[in-house]
């Protein structure tokens, strides 16, 4: 067998695989796990923004306490932790695009093999 023969036949699989499990599935389940997700997906962001900005506040504040100056650390690692922030957010916007990429590519790629058996 050559190999593209074998790679759709375990996509024809895959995808027999997945509808079987999707139909065993209630709406109320699906729509469960998909709050659940995005519970966790806020929960990643709000501390991907919180820690950096306030970590650099809080060790600011502390050098700005031990080396006797006003303002100078914590608005430097605050401006730092901002930055830092929005790298973190950045990353998840691009992990996120990533992704919806993927499962596009999928889709399509299930319409092709669904396609080829007919």
């Amino acid at each position: 067998m050559s190999e593209s023969r074998i790679n759709n036949e375990l996509r024809k699989d895959q995808a027999s695989t997945n509808m079987s499990t999707k139909s065993s599935l209630s709406d109320k389940e699906i729509n469960k796990s998909d709050g659940i997700g995005m519970l966790a997906r806020v929960s990643t962001l709000s501390w991907d923004l919180v820690v950096p900005i306030v970590g650099g506040v809080l060790l600011g504040t502390y050098i700005d306490k031990r080396t006797g100056s006003e303002l100078r650390w914590t608005l430097s690692l605050l401006v730092l932790g901002i930055i830092i922030a929005f790298a973190n957010l950045y990353n998840l916007y691009m992990d996120h695009k990533n992704l919806e990429i993927e499962s596009q590519d999928e889709q399509s790629d299930d319409e092709v093999s669904g396609d080829n058996e007919k």
